[in-house]
């Protein structure tokens, strides 16, 4: 079963291979009754998720590429290649591997630069920063605009724990179960209010890079089992990607240009 995202103002859309089926139709039904137009997430807590900053953080990392070039050519060292495509994760991995390959061949490259100027010192450093604040910037939240929330009748039931490309966040009234084992409600008795994923809200989230299947820690599906609690991660996978290697590149620059389009928002469906 596949899940579609359409945006409203361009018609762009992705397509999801679900992991869930009978979870997906409900939440995606839920969805179109209730509202169905999901936009990048407007609360403080969505501040983590801000794609917009995809943008900024590729123009600063062209700006350290520059500045870096400048003093290599004036020492005759090999210069940094951009990108073509900054969506493209294999780009992004060669520009790293460049990076990384200058610290084995010239290991004084860094204290070079810092005794010629410090802004070409600190340009080199920020080049690596910025490749990973670029690779994490492909991570988003949205909302329905009517802030549905409803009861969650899947509740008792244990989902596998998955890193996701689309997925429902946790509606944060009140702590899930690995959030209490996290911040140590397992030696009080506020646990037992079990408000354990008791809610689901209009918020999803996506996250465009390597899906994959996790495991939850061991300590913790012990002391759920004791307390009777339901090991439910921080997030309920909606699906992946269909074909998510061949695709990730296009996904994300489908929701970049799509996120900073103004009143711009996607709507769920089932195909």
């Amino acid at each position: 079963m596949r899940l579609k995202l359409t945006w409203n103002k361009t018609n762009d859309s992705i397509l999801f291979d679900a992991h869930h089926e009978k979870f997906t139709t409900w939440f995606v039904e839920t969805s179109q009754e209730k509202g169905n137009r999901y936009k990048s997430g407007g609360q403080l807590v969505d501040e983590f998720f801000f794609p917009r900053n995809t943008q900024r953080f590729i123009q600063e990392e062209i700006e350290y590429i520059d500045t870096v070039n400048e003093i290599l050519g004036k020492l005759k060292l090999p210069l940094f290649q951009k990108p073509e495509n900054w969506y493209d994760q294999r780009q992004l991995n060669t520009l790293h591997k460049a990076w990384a390959d200058t610290r084995a061949k010239i290991p004084k490259l860094s204290d070079l630069l810092f005794k010629i100027d410090n802004k070409y010192f600190q340009a080199y450093q920020e080049m690596n920063c910025h490749i990973h604040l670029i690779e994490q910037s492909f991570n988003y939240a949205f909302r329905d605009s009517t802030n549905w929330r409803v009861d969650n009748p899947f509740k008792r039931d244990l989902f596998t724990w998955q890193v996701s490309n689309l997925y429902v966040e946790y509606p944060g009234h009140g702590r899930f179960a690995f959030e209490k084992f996290q911040n140590l409600d397992i030696y009080q008795d506020i646990w037992e209010d079990d408000c354990n994923w008791d809610n689901i809200d209009a918020f999803v989230g996506i996250n465009l890079r390597r899906p994959y299947q996790a495991t939850p820690p061991a300590e913790f599906l012990e002391w759920s089992q004791q307390k009777n609690l339901v090991p439910l991660p921080g997030s309920l996978s909606l699906g992946n990607l269909c074909d998510w290697e061949k695709n990730l590149t296009l996904a994300r620059q489908t929701l970049e240009e799509n996120v900073i389009i103004n009143d711009n928002y996607f709507s769920l469906s089932i195909l």
